[in-house]
């Protein structure tokens, strides 16, 4: 249940913090830092959990796009991206 709510609310958690205003405070940044590598996290786990994974063709892309999205979302926090955009 965890992962489910880390799936749906970090991506949104990231496109507010990174298309809203510049005056976030460091605390928001702080949340959404650690909010990305508690999903990489779980998602390593989950990956891990349903070992051996099942023959559908997707299930590679799906997990290379869930553990991308945190990793990406993560740089651009971190590099100050939000900030030109």
């Amino acid at each position: 249940m965890i992962f489910t709510l880390l799936l749906l609310l970090v991506p949104i958690l990231n496109a507010v913090l990174l298309f809203r205003d510049r005056t976030r405070p460091l605390y928001v940044k702080l949340v959404a830092v650690i909010s990305n590598i508690a999903l990489i996290g779980f998602a390593c786990w989950a990956i891990m959990d349903q070992h051996p994974h099942p023959k559908e063709s997707g299930v590679i892309a799906y997990a290379v796009l869930i553990l991308l999205t945190p990793i990406l979302s993560l740089i651009a926090i971190l590099a100050g991206r939000a900030n030109k955009v």
